[in-house]
């Protein structure tokens, strides 16, 4: 099948006209497709289960393909078109191209022969990038970032000739085997039966649980998410009802902080703080970390929830306070040891916070593949808007860069989180002007280029802060909010 650039492969009336005329197919659509409903094109493209089959489509033979289930980095993106200028549709595939790296992860113990055979080799994956009026997110993917793919030949999906489809990639792409992203469809379909949100689904249902009492939220990579240590703050209204909690997420950058703060902070009428523990690496051009592999940006549940305007989310004013010792916390627990890696007692997280081990430092700490990378000055441009958002509302952020260890005996004093000392003060004096044009932002230099209270005794590993470091590190920015809470008061008088 070929595809089209930024148009239908045929036109409407030939698809009408052959939709009309070919063979009644148990999963079609309707031939008028441009009044499509998104739920009756996903139930086109996804074979009904086996209980709602007749005998024989739910007979041997009948299953559908396993998908090839691989890891690919993306190498380039067709641009997603307007909704406007695919009307009268609502709905549109977007056609990217991947190269396939290799299996999902290093855990994953099956690994197709189809797989195997795709490894090295480039692809194109049709994806959706319109659906139901709404962007999914397609648009937030990065170049060069990591994807887990569930692919299935394009031309096993007969209904989807008739999608909209955008191709803005080269010519020389063409003669490329195409797929499309089952993967991503059936999320879509049926979240409830995946991971709504990702690798976050269990923060974002805490989050959905509490939203009427939040007070205070924090946000970053793992050095937040090890580090902050949300029970500290309010401390004498938090230990008896939850109102801070703690957002962060392994590996993740200011993308999906943005989506926290754009589209769920609004959704929170008590939220006084935003709390964002802010690497340095994250604000590089090129870094992607690991936010699409978790699955935040493009899940089905941010798409859900934008198509159906947050309606879930919206406070019920007869909701009552939720008392700690009556909360059920959704982590699953997290593996709490004595050193990086181990795999102690188990320990259920609270607050969002997940604790790292007590000891043992690795040698040399990991180098970010953005190291020699400029400062993204759009993404942090991107950034300051959501906070003036977030003023506007009466929320204050306080943005610090966490600290890392740095063995004074050792340290070449370059370098750190993949950033030189010179892009380090340019930093800081970005966040400084950010700070005189924005009222309601904070930013505090915790880490100091290596210059900072913090000691061997307080690491878990270069990176990480220990629970004796987090308590250390959230005391001081208790302090800080006071500080600043008192200041503000002071400046609206």
């Amino acid at each position: 099948m070929s595809v089209g650039h930024d148009r239908m492969t045929q036109t409407g009336a030939e698809q009408a006209s052959r939709a009309c005329r070919r063979p009644k197919h148990p999963y079609a659509i309707n031939c008028l497709l441009p009044v499509a409903t998104a739920s009756v094109l996903l139930a086109a493209v996804l074979p009904a289960p086996a209980a709602e089959r007749g005998p024989a489509e739910a007979g041997a033979g009948s299953e559908s393909p396993a998908p090839i289930v691989v890891r690919g980095t993306l190498l380039e993106k067709s641009s997603v078109p307007t909704l406007e200028s695919i009307a009268p549709y609502r709905e549109a595939l977007v056609v990217n191209l991947y190269e396939v790296v290799g299996k999902l992860g290093k855990k994953t113990k099956k690994f197709s022969d189809e797989g195997k055979a795709l490894v090295g080799k480039r692809v194109l994956v049709a994806q959706w990038g319109l659906f139901g009026g709404r962007p999914v997110g397609l648009e937030h993917l990065r170049v060069g970032s990591d994807m887990p793919l569930e692919l299935r030949p394009l031309d096993e999906f007969k209904d989807l000739q008739f999608a909209k489809q955008s191709n803005t990639l080269g010519a020389e792409t063409l003669d490329l085997p195409i797929f499309f992203d089952v993967g991503q469809n059936r999320a879509m379909k049926d979240p409830a039966t995946a991971e709504k949100y990702g690798l976050m689904t269990y923060k974002m249902k805490d989050l959905h649980n509490l939203r009427h009492q939040i007070k205070l939220i924090g946000l970053g990579d793992s050095r937040a998410h090890k580090g902050i240590k949300p029970d500290e703050f309010y401390p004498d209204e938090n230990k008896r009802m939850p109102v801070a909690y703690n957002m962060s997420y392994d590996s993740t950058g200011l993308r999906t902080a943005m989506i926290v703060m754009r589209d769920y902070a609004p959704c929170l009428p008590k939220l006084e703080w935003v709390v964002h523990a802010l690497s340095t690496r994250a604000t590089k051009v090129g870094y992607t970390g690991r936010e699409h592999m978790w699955g935040f940006v493009t899940s089905p549940g941010l798409l859900l929830d934008r198509t159906n305007r947050f309606a879930d989310w919206k406070p019920d004013p007869k909701a009552k306070p939720i008392l700690l010792k009556d909360y059920e916390w959704q982590a699953g627990g997290c593996y709490f040891g004595t050193g990086p890696g181990s795999r102690g007692n188990r320990r259920k997280t609270s607050w969002g916070w997940e604790p790292r081990g007590h000891g043992g430092l690795p040698q040399e700490r990991k180098v970010c593949g953005a190291r020699r990378s400029k400062i993204d000055e759009e993404l942090l441009a991107e950034y300051e808007a959501c906070v003036r958002l977030l003023g506007k509302r009466g929320v204050r952020v306080l943005v610090f860069i966490p600290p890392m260890f740095t063995d004074p005996e050792k340290s070449k004093g370059d370098g750190e989180d993949a950033t030189s000392r010179e892009d380090y003060q340019r930093l800081l004096g970005i966040f400084a002007g950010m700070q005189k044009r924005n009222p309601n932002f904070f930013f505090h230099d915790i880490h100091g280029f290596g210059d900072n209270p913090y000691t061997r005794e307080h690491f878990a590993d270069k990176d990480h802060l220990n629970p004796k470091g987090a308590a250390k590190l959230t005391a001081h920015l208790e302090e800080l909010r006071r500080q600043h809470a008192m200041e503000s008061r002071e400046r609206s008088r």
